[in-house]
């Protein structure tokens, strides 16, 4: 038989991150989620100790459970939290300036809540009788080529001065990306999928893409919410302090530093 970081891995060594091995050193059970390339997947794997009668540890469970599903769930979530949050802020300044907002998705249930959060800044803003909802489009649910051929009639069909589009989008973002930057019309842009951005690079310009966690953070600064930004914060600070204890755990490990040794003297 062949040991399982061979066989799902393809290494030769077991990674650094793997439970079964923290397990080996400590007796205790341990968990840590993982995406592996090699299956293009993401997954719970666990290790928990087996004992004889005297408490020795005499083998483990390991288990990987495929948690891809719940994962890309959560992001989706997660982004479609941001992208109506956005979407507030961008209707809220539609309603000041009188302007004509078209609010376009592929997905049933931001549908839904689309247009009462437009209508609901509209109101605030107190000009109602301006907030059109047939300008809130459904566009094939789910389906991300058929939105963006949906897009493109939008675009041709519709006074466009400018888009902002977020979303999970790949490779056939170029079927909108490359008809606004033909018509020389600016454009926010941002996805999740990696193969998209050199795409949105080259179409949108590279100060208009909202790249990696740019876009669930650009919602708070767009709506300047104090918990939000406070949390932005936050992340940040503690960002910089994992910097800080790599750079003094790479200068203790250059120098040769023992730090219990160095508070002993």
């Amino acid at each position: 038989g062949k040991a399982c970081y061979e066989l799902v891995h393809h290494s030769t060594n077991p990674p650094g991150f793997c439970p079964h091995g923290s397990l080996l050193g400590d007796g205790k059970e341990h968990a840590q989620e993982i995406h592996e390339d090699t299956l293009n997947a993401d997954f719970l794997v666990t290790a928990s100790p087996l004992h004889d009668e005297e408490g020795n540890v005499t083998g483990s469970v390991h288990v990987m459970r495929d948690i891809t599903e719940l994962k890309t769930a959560a992001d989706a979530l997660r982004l479609a939290n941001n992208k109506l949050t956005m979407l507030s802020s961008i209707a809220r300044l539609s309603a000041r300036t009188r302007s004509n907002l078209v609010t376009t998705t592929n997905d049933a249930l931001t549908y839904l809540t689309a247009g009462d959060t437009t209508r609901g800044e509209y109101i605030r803003a107190g000009r109602e009788v301006d907030y059109l909802p047939e300008k809130t489009q459904f566009i094939a649910q789910q389906d991300r080529m058929a939105y963006m051929v949906g897009m493109r009639h939008v675009i041709s069909a519709e006074e466009v001065s400018g888009t902002v589009l977020l979303g999970r989008f790949g490779s056939e973002y170029l079927l909108v990306g490359d008809k606004l930057a033909q018509r020389d019309l600016p454009q926010v842009v941002g996805s999740s999928q990696v193969e998209a951005l050199p795409l949105m690079v080259s179409t949108a310009g590279l100060e208009n893409v909202l790249i990696g966690e740019e876009i669930y953070a650009a919602p708070a600064y767009l709506d300047h919410a104090p918990s939000h930004l406070a949390s932005l914060q936050v992340q940040d600070w503690l960002r910089g302090g994992i910097i800080v204890l790599i750079v003094l755990g790479l200068l203790v490990a250059t120098f040769g530093i023992t730090i219990g040794d160095y508070f002993l003297r």
